[in-house]
């Protein structure tokens, strides 16, 4: 027997590492968007603190600046649509993650 590995019955070794395989892939599945909800929240809170124009840390407690309503150009457009994509993919990533768990 020196030098042989035999199994005697494959029916419960077989399943048992295709079963870890599996959950560890899924661990990894789970940390990335994880990850990816951290990264897209805290970016989507930097381009929303940036949006506040010349109102500086004041305008984020909703403190009244009597400001005019303007069109938005150039870089003010660009970081309003990258905010309208950061929240769609916020919530996206949050309902995945909830699947994912549940």
């Amino acid at each position: 027997m020196s030098g042989h590995l035999t199994f005697r019955s494959t029916e419960g070794i077989i399943p048992l590492l295709l079963n870890q395989q599996y959950f560890e892939q899924e661990a990894r599945v789970d940390n990335i968007i994880y990850i990816a909800l951290i990264i897209t929240s805290i970016a989507l809170i930097a381009s929303v603190i940036m949006q506040s124009k010349g109102a500086g840390l004041g305008g984020l407690t909703g403190s009244d600046q009597g400001g005019i309503f303007t069109a938005r150009r150039g870089v003010e457009k660009v970081l309003f649509w990258v905010t309208i994509g950061m929240s769609v993919l916020f919530f996206l990533l949050a309902i995945i993650a909830t699947l994912l768990r549940g």
